[in-house]
């Protein structure tokens, strides 16, 4: 009887060993799959920033040669727009990393919605009032801006919990 049980303890302790190291291993893969994601969100991201920033740069230093453009629109304007929306994005990407997955995406979302805007050009004028430059940056601007939205849509749905969206 003695035996046995020195034999069951030491199948106990076996097992709990084997179950820790498979806790370990789960929460090592999960952790992993966490960091692809940040660095996949930060790339689009960074993608997304880039081609804002040439399409707002372009605007700023062709301002004139923008079709239909209100005066009251000027470079220093048009630069500190820019500025704004990045402050969005960067906020939403520490919000992610550093509070809530849910509430960071939000405005990450909200950040990447802001890339539409550069559509309004087309309510001010046609698409071929334009020049090829002004349409290559306003539909990169989008583009980018419309990868990352589809890049969060992926995202929504494993962080909804966090904040009881389910």
């Amino acid at each position: 009887m003695e035996q046995r049980r020195k034999h069951s303890g030491y199948q106990w302790g076996n097992t709990l060993g084997r179950s820790r190291a498979a806790c370990i291993a789960a929460a090592r893969s999960l952790i992993k799959r966490a960091m692809r994601r940040a660095y996949k969100l930060l790339a689009l991201m960074t993608l997304y920033g880039a081609a804002s920033l040439l399409h707002f740069v372009h605007n700023a230093v062709y301002i004139q040669d923008y079709p239909n453009l209100p005066k009251w629109i000027t470079p220093l304007g048009v630069y500190a727009s820019w500025c704004v929306i990045a402050v969005i994005g960067a906020l939403g990407y520490w919000l992610y990393l550093k509070v809530s997955r849910a509430y960071g995406l939000m405005a990450i979302a909200i950040y990447a919605l802001l890339g539409f805007g550069g559509l309004d050009h087309y309510v001010l004028a046609p698409i071929g009032a334009h020049s090829v430059a002004m349409n290559a940056t306003i539909i990169a601007e989008v583009s980018a801006a419309s990868a990352l939205l589809i890049f969060i849509a992926y995202l929504l749905p494993t962080s909804r919990k966090r904040i009881g969206l389910s």
